[in-house]
């Protein structure tokens, strides 16, 4: 094992590398000699890109009208460039630059002007195609797909041609063309499209000058046929039917024929009962009448001279009676003109009535012809509406073809595309890089060539070190750093098994393990398969004879041993004085089997999971009392036959068989052992633990002495 050491060391290794340094550094040579030879031979390649951006060019004043669109981001999405990405490559756009370039007169592009050997014999034998012109063709064109290529920039609307080509004029060329013909295309497209919609629009407009005319001609005749004419009277906006203004002005007469009447004939009314009553002079009728004002008058003038007289004059007095005479004379003329005002405020009420009953069978009359004329209002109104539909189409159909003509005429369609990075011709070609080239070339020959080497050496030193093996004795069966000892009287045992310092791992000791180096263990095949009393798990004892910190470390291997085999592996920590195995796994403290065995923790609560293996850890607890009447609980028998349910092997870790009873007490548990010596432990010491174990019923019991503390140092010297 150390010889596979030292020829898997590093040094050895460089060794191995600088004896076959001809092996490495020849092949390396030629692949310096063959780049170099490949980057002078092959025709370079030039590459050249044109940058376009998509955009919406159209201003307010060149955009349609009615088209609301303030910017370019309402228009411009991503689906919206990279469709403009697939028209760049459509054959539209490629086939003019073809032709214009005349790329067909090219080397680089027409197979029939630089056939190599193998087309000249496929040729001559017939496999290969005949190169009619339209094969040409189709063989220009994709070789040119294949130097052309168009893709979106990242996260923006600008577009990238590129293309490439052994002549750099050319690479710079095509871009260009590229670019200019896509927008060339963009704006004829438009401007086609302009000129469709409008003659399509022209169509319409004729089609619906017709329709209109068509439907005005339908409006006039069918108001003829009914007498459905319109009249606008005078201050008022708007017309109306003849029929429909001549109820409306016989309705406001009757309505004033029937207010004149009353008026008339209250009025009357009313005079006639100032009459009966004697206050007729109260009546606005009367008192607005000028005889009746001037009687008024002159009834009061008599009765002042009346007055005026009686004061010297009796009543009898002919003076006095002939102005008396004379007052009532006027009187009687006043109730006169009175009566005269009633009768012809009468007369009045009774033209009024008969100016009422005519109007009122007029209006019946008018009424009678609105049934009929209503109906036909209602069909004058529906063909009027269609008319007033189609003048409206015509004129929103008449705009819009104005517009279009307008647009067509001044070529105000403007291309969503603009060059803002037109290619230019480049001088250092893509293809080949020389230098780059024949570095990496050189650089990876080198490392495949170290990779070889080293991968033989490897191979090698593998089967060099199998053969050694065969040849050895097992480390299994060499005995070393243990001590003989004599069979206990009662028990069989039999020598532990001897591990050579090869045969152990540095990582499978903790580094906060208190034991400076590995400790040799016996194998999971150095235990025969005993079973248990009630069950087929396998029960396995490490018993320390004194207090030794090796303990945990050997029964830590022993059990990843046996998770190794792919086996359900438990290790049980029973010594509930120490509790190590958590402090030596670096685990944080916690409830553990003596926690469980008194009702004050859960089985998912105690269970651990080792870092390295399988294996599955529960730990001593927190101590609860006499550790020996923890060993000795009915309990314990039931959790030791519920977990062998459930794995394969269970390892049990106890506290020192000369030093706590309740070692003793987890022993009836398995029939084999593991029985750690510690460094100072006599063999009378020994001798006792074995009759011990023995005793509690351990049938096979294996001494195992750890190997003294040393420093492990796999390199090699």
């Amino acid at each position: 094992m150390a010889d596979q050491q030292e020829t898997l060391s590093v040094g050895g290794l460089l060794a191995g590398l600088w004896r076959a340094r001809w092996k490495i550094l020849l092949p390396t040579f030629l692949a310096f000699v063959a780049s170099a030879i490949f980057v002078s031979v092959v025709t370079p390649s030039y590459r050249a890109s044109a940058r376009v951006l998509i955009e919406d060019r159209q201003t307010s004043f060149n955009r349609p009208e009615g088209d609301n669109r303030n910017n370019a981001g309402n228009t411009i999405d991503e689906l919206t460039v990279r469709s403009q990405v697939e028209a760049l490559r459509a054959s539209a756009v490629v086939e003019p630059v073809i032709e214009d370039l005349s790329l067909k007169k090219r080397g680089e592009f027409n197979p029939a002007m630089r056939a190599g050997l193998l087309s000249m014999v496929k040729q001559m034998v017939g496999l290969g195609a005949p190169l009619t012109p339209s094969v040409i063709d189709e063989r220009v064109k994709q070789r040119f797909y294949d130097r052309y290529s168009v893709f979106q920039i990242d996260k923006s609307r600008v577009i990238e041609i590129e293309f490439n080509s052994e002549d750099p004029v050319l690479a710079a060329e095509v871009p260009n063309k590229i670019s200019a013909s896509f927008i060339e295309m963009q704006k004829l497209a438009r401007s086609d499209a302009t000129s469709e919609a409008r003659a399509w629009l022209g169509e319409q407009v004729d089609s619906l000058r017709a329709s209109v005319s068509e439907a005005e001609k339908k409006v006039e005749q069918f108001r003829s046929e009914k007498g459905l004419f319109n009249v606008t009277a005078t201050g008022e906006q708007g017309t109306t039917t003849l029929s429909t203004r001549q109820l409306s002005e016989i309705s406001s007469a009757l309505s004033d024929a029937r207010a004149r009447r009353s008026e008339a004939t209250a009025r009357a009314r009313q005079i006639r009962e100032s009459l009966k009553s004697g206050s007729a002079m109260n009546a606005s009728d009367v008192l607005n009448s000028q005889l009746i004002q001037r009687l008024i008058e002159q009834k009061v003038s008599l009765q002042a001279q009346i007055a005026e007289l009686s004061s010297t004059l009796l009543s009898r007095h002919p003076r006095i009676r002939e102005l008396s005479a004379q007052a009532a004379d006027l009187d009687r003329q006043i109730r006169q003109e009175a009566d005269r005002i009633v009768k012809g405020l009468e007369s009045e009420a009774r033209i009024a009535a008969e100016r009422e009953v005519e109007l009122q069978a007029q209006l019946d009359a008018l009424k009678s012809n609105a049934a009929t004329s209503n109906e036909d209002e209602v069909q004058l109104r529906a063909l009027q509406r269609e008319a007033a539909a189609q003048r409206e189409l015509l004129e929103i159909y008449l705009s819009r073809f104005r517009e279009a003509a307008g647009r067509e005429k001044g070529e105000a369609d403007a291309a969503n595309a603009r060059l803002i990075s037109p290619a230019s011709v480049s001088t250092t070609p893509y293809f080949p890089r020389k230098v780059p080239l024949v570095a990496i070339s050189t650089l990876a020959m080198f490392i495949f060539a170290c990779g070889v080497n080293v991968l033989s050496q490897l191979a090698a030193a593998a089967n060099g070190a199998t053969r050694r093996e065969d040849d050895e004795t097992p480390a299994l069966h060499r005995e070393r750093d243990f001590d003989r000892a004599e069979p206990a009287p009662v028990a069989e045992t039999r020598a532990a098994p001897h591990f050579d310092d090869d045969d152990l791992f540095e990582d499978d000791v903790p580094e906060s393990s208190p034991v400076a180096d590995p400790v040799p263990v016996a194998k999971a095949a150095a235990l025969p398969s005993v079973p248990a009393i009630s069950h087929q798990t396998r029960c396995v004892l490490v018993a320390p004879v004194q207090t030794s910190d090796a303990t945990y470390t050997a029964a830590l291997q022993l059990a990843r041993s046996y998770a190794d085999g792919h086996d359900r592996v438990l290790l049980l920590d029973a010594d509930f004085g120490r509790s190590g195995i958590e402090r030596h796994l670096d685990l944080i403290a916690g409830p553990g089997l003596s926690d469980l065995i008194a009702g004050k923790a859960h089985y998912e609560e105690i269970l651990h999971r080792d870092p390295k293996s399988r294996l599955h850890i529960i730990g001593a607890g927190k101590p609860q009392g006499d550790p020996m009447l923890v060993a000795h609980s009915p309990l314990m028998d039931t959790v030791i036959d519920a977990l062998a349910e459930t794995y394969a092997t269970i390892v049990i870790v106890t506290s020192p068989i000369s030093q706590a009873a309740e070692g003793l007490a987890m022993a009836r548990h398995a029939r084999e052992a593991m029985m750690v010596i510690g460094e100072g432990v006599t063999e009378a010491a020994q001798t006792r633990a074995r009759e011990r174990l023995a005793a509690a019923g351990v049938a096979e019991i294996v001494p195992f002495r750890p190997a003294p503390k040393r420093r492990l140092d796999i390199q090699s010297a």
